[in-house]
């Protein structure tokens, strides 16, 4: 379904910062998207794809996940503090309220539109 040959992932070691262990330095050599306009749309620099989030994590800080199969990151929010699973103190995270709206509601979603045009709330134009 998805062509990925020759595509290239860097993510940071934790060498120079634990904290960013695992974490999505550039894709295709860059920190930037090119399909997308601004630095809210394009920037996956300190991105997860899933597999490990940001250590040390502060309160109400929020997370930002990126998967190359959606083509976009998305930015996740805190939903709960000092919540306990198994004896284990946890942060709960969701992706934030109207992530995938088209502008219409979250003014900063615009630069996910392609040439101009957006498509329906939900709906991301990922061809190129």
């Amino acid at each position: 379904m998805y062509d990925f040959d020759g595509d290239f992932e860097t993510f940071y070691t934790g060498s120079t910062d634990e904290s960013l262990s695992g974490l999505y330095e550039s894709y295709l050599g860059s920190p930037n998207l090119k399909q997308w306009q601004g630095s809210y749309c394009n920037n996956i620099r300190n991105a997860s794809d899933g597999t490990k989030f940001k250590s040390f994590i502060e309160e109400d800080e929020q997370l930002l996940f990126f998967r190359k199969s959606m083509c976009r990151p998305q930015r996740m929010v805190q939903l709960k503090n000092n919540y306990e699973v198994d004896g284990l103190l946890a942060k709960m995270f969701v992706f934030e309220e109207n992530a995938l709206d088209n502008g219409e509601v979250n003014e900063q979603n615009k630069c996910f539109c392609r040439n101009g045009k957006c498509l329906m709330r939900g709906l991301i134009d990922v061809t190129e």
